[in-house]
């Protein structure tokens, strides 16, 4: 027997603004621990930075988020938190949909400025979103509704990471067999490039290995651009899931500035 008084007390979830916020910092937890995980997966898996060379080259969306607190700090008191959680989930879409055009090329600068934008467009959602949900709450009720909020975006982190990471993983078997449905054995692509590489490596392991050492290359290249396909298509969809986002916005009813 648990008194009276429920440990969780979900008659919170009937007010509009409430639910609405509680889905969407479920798919925003979803889009940035998605993000904020893949991301350094990139640079470990496909282009051999260690995870601290990868800590620094993603560092910037941190610097970004402290450049817009305040800004939105000012904003957040006079402006519709609908406008400011649009602008800020279409600013995260635009950024994760530029790095759905990465490469292997990329240098470590490449995406300092995306990243940059990325952390910057996070401020203008964190803040104004608890604005939109409590801002229709009961003082009284805040502090339960704070306990379900959070949860909800733990859980919405916790969904991401896991469909994102099998995503990669499916999402590149896909790819290698796309390719080499495109490039098969007998073409001659495929001879020309076995050949090219089996003299480049005759000196190295000999003539009569060169040719197995050759097919393992092209092999380990086939690998990493369907793995880089698997990538983009990751971040591709998470920027659609921002830009979906953007609609669920406009489902809040309007609060007032500040509240």
């Amino acid at each position: 027997w648990w008194g009276k008084d429920p440990l969780v007390d979900l008659k919170v979830l009937k007010d509009r603004n409430f639910l609405i916020g509680s889905a969407l910092i479920f798919l925003f937890g979803i889009a940035i621990y998605s993000t904020v995980t893949v991301l350094p997966l990139f640079y470990q898996e496909l282009l051999g930075y260690t995870a601290f060379t990868a800590g620094l080259v993603v560092a910037p969306r941190g610097l970004g988020a402290i450049c817009g607190m305040p800004v939105i700090g000012y904003l957040s008191n006079k402006a519709d938190p609908r406008y400011l959680l649009t602008f800020g989930f279409i600013t995260f879409g635009l950024t994760t949909l530029y790095f759905g055009s990465i490469t292997t090329q990329v240098s470590p600068t490449t995406l300092f400025l995306p990243i940059l934008i990325t952390g910057f467009g996070l401020s203008f959602v964190f803040v104004p979103i608890n604005t939109a949900a409590y801002g229709t709450l009961r003082n009284d009720q805040i502090g339960n509704a704070s306990g379900l909020f959070n949860l909800m975006r733990n859980v919405g982190g916790s969904v991401g990471i896991s469909v994102a990471t099998t995503l990669l993983t499916r999402r590149a078997d896909v790819h290698q067999n796309e390719i080499v449905n495109h490039v098969p054995q007998t073409s001659l692509s495929f001879q020309h490039s076995v050949h090219g590489s089996q003299q480049f490596l005759t000196g190295y392991f000999g003539p009569g290995n060169a040719s197995g050492a050759a097919q393992a290359s092209l092999y380990g290249q086939l690998l990493k651009q369907a793995s880089t396909w698997a990538f983009v298509d990751v971040f591709r969809w998470l920027s659609l899931l921002s830009f979906a986002c953007v609609i669920v916005v406009w489902f809040f009813k309007k609060v007032k500035p500040g509240r």
